[in-house]
């Protein structure tokens, strides 16, 4: 017998965590389901902006997301330089102790989404919303009562049947959900790729004693950016290098190793770096039951 639900959400990372979330703050039933089996190391998105906190505020969230707030905040600088200890060629101060427009009562947070997700799925799961990692969404139909799925579990291959009012798209730019209804993307193609690389590496005696949130670092050997998200001594830190020609095995080493000395516990991760975007709902598809979170963009956010 099929499992019942209001909201069917495929997708697990920040739209589909705060889309349980705040269903289930209004008492609306939902299921989420995640093919990963758990939240991703990589930051990604690096900053809440104020009317975001002013949404945590209002969820009671606001100090547990600023004190999960990346270490290195309190700088909030970001630099230009040659290399890690080479010529500074600029710096600003980031709009992240503040709202610079001073309209709303909070401000910027600094905190990556694999500090901030944690906190979200924490708090959904609290108000009754089922949370599933390591879930898959195989198939589903709409038919004028709403949306039927499958659902498979990762690691044991069982499956379910889930019956919803509303299926929400939440899972990015390889949505399977958009691709069931039929919308394409467009655009003018991959421009390149992009590669993260998280490691851990004692910094201090490597950065000239700098202090900074991000580091942009251009020069004949490497360009890319440097991001702390530890405290400082032995830091775990993470590395956005772009554009790599290709991904192999030693991809990683040799892209980190202009940047710094000893190192370790590589986690990477590549994506493409493309304007493409989704086409519009076909003509005459039904559209009543599904609903776009985050399905649209193929280029991922900083």
């Amino acid at each position: 017998m099929a499992e019942r639900t209001d909201v069917l959400i495929v997708g697990g990372s920040m739209v589909g965590l705060a889309q349980a979330l705040f269903l289930a703050q209004q008492g609306i039933r939902s299921i989420l389901v995640e093919r990963h089996t758990h939240i991703s190391a990589h930051p990604r998105a690096q900053a809440a902006s104020p009317r975001t906190m002013e949404l945590m505020r209002a969820l009671g969230l606001e100090q547990k997301v600023r004190a999960r707030e990346n270490p290195h905040a309190q700088y909030g600088d970001i630099l230009q330089v040659e290399s890690l200890t080479g010529r500074e060629l600029g710096r600003f101060d980031g709009p992240f102790r503040h709202d610079p427009n001073e309209v709303s009562t909070t401000g910027w947070t600094l905190i990556g989404q694999d500090r901030f997700e944690p906190v979200l799925r924490a708090k959904a799961e609290e108000l009754g919303a089922d949370i599933r990692f390591a879930t898959e969404m195989v198939s589903y139909e709409q038919d004028a009562d709403g949306v039927t799925a499958v659902l498979r579990d990762v690691r044991g291959g069982e499956e379910t049947e889930v019956e919803a009012a509303y299926l929400v798209a939440a899972d990015g730019f390889r949505s399977t959900v958009r691709d069931g209804l039929g919308i394409g993307t467009h655009g003018q193609g991959v421009f390149g790729r992009q590669m993260n690389v998280i490691f851990h590496a004692a910094l201090d005696p490597y950065v000239a004693e700098r202090r900074f949130f991000l580091c942009f670092v251009s020069n004949d050997r490497v360009k890319g950016v440097l991001g702390l998200s530890s405290t400082t001594g032995t830091a775990g830190c993470w590395l956005r290098a772009c554009r790599p020609r290709r991904r192999t095995p030693r991809t990683p080493r040799r892209t980190a190793s202009p940047w710094c000395a000893p190192r370790s516990a590589y986690r990477t991760w590549t994506w493409p770096w493309s304007p493409a975007r989704a086409g519009r709902w076909p003509p005459g598809s039904p559209t009543g039951s599904v609903r776009d979170g985050c399905s649209w963009p193929v280029t991922r956010p900083m």
